[in-house]
């Protein structure tokens, strides 16, 4: 009758000490995917926008429905760096400085009407969206 005793009152203290700590792990998991989740939409994004201006650029189609096209993708990057940094319970701070120098590359550079701008542009583009893709870093624990 002891024998039951004991092992009864060990699979409740297990069950006590098992159930929130796989709860906590489980939960941390599913954050993490859909962290993750998040942060390869992201580099999806920053890799449309890099084509989209790479057609302009090759194109010369300097139209305002493409100026248009360049703002609202900037404004997709801007709504996707704010789910993530919510998904992140603001470990560090918001990129504002590279969403800023991207906005001015994408609107400012690409668009402008001097051509040594305008070649520049591409080059400044993919420094400045791999910094903006890098302050996220993937979490695997």
């Amino acid at each position: 009758m002891e024998t039951d005793n004991i092992i009864s009152s060990l699979s409740l203290l297990v069950s006590i000490i098992g159930i929130p700590i796989g709860y906590y792990l489980g939960g941390r998991n599913i954050r993490n995917s859909a962290y993750n989740a998040a942060i390869d939409d992201l580099e999806k994004l920053c890799q449309k926008i890099f084509d989209e201006s790479m057609q302009i650029h090759k194109n010369g189609d300097r139209s305002e429905s493409n100026y248009h096209l360049m703002i609202a993708n900037h404004k997709l990057l801007q709504s996707k760096c704010s789910s993530i940094q919510c998904l992140k319970n603001n470990q560090t701070g918001y990129p504002r400085n590279e969403l800023r120098e991207v906005k001015q590359i994408i609107t400012g550079q690409l668009f402008s009407e001097d051509s040594e701008e305008q070649n520049t542009a591409i080059r400044n583009l993919i420094y400045k969206l791999t910094p903006l893709i890098e302050h996220y870093p993937k979490k695997f624990y």
